[in-house]
């Protein structure tokens, strides 16, 4: 039956929008496949990179944190032998125990 056409263009409009979406979901497909491979090795390293400066900084602050407790038990003791009152039981305690440490760990 022929309708003047009509009913054969809007078939074939409807098949040809629809080839072209499908041409269109294979060429996105096909841009993702074309990315050169060496971005997401990029973006790995420069991941790993970014994981090795915060282990880095990590480290260098625990080193930190170990000096300045180091230093804080040293000024304790200095203060502790400075005294020139009689020590109560609890500092001589922890004077004996601030040298112990030291010492140790020299």
């Amino acid at each position: 039956q022929d309708t003047g056409g009509f009913v054969d263009e809007e078939s074939d409009g409807s098949q040809a929008s629809a080839q072209s979406s499908s041409s269109q979901a294979v060429s996105h497909s096909d841009e993702a496949m074309s990315r050169p491979s060496g971005v997401k090795a990029a973006k790995a390293a420069k991941a790993k990179r970014t994981l090795s400066v915060i282990k880095s900084m990590w480290e260098i602050k625990q080193k930190e944190f170990e000096l300045n407790e180091k230093l804080s038990k040293k000024t304790l003791l200095e203060t502790l032998l400075r005294k020139t009152a009689p020590l109560s039981d609890l500092e001589m305690a922890l004077k004996n125990k601030l040298i112990t440490d030291i010492l140790s760990n020299a």
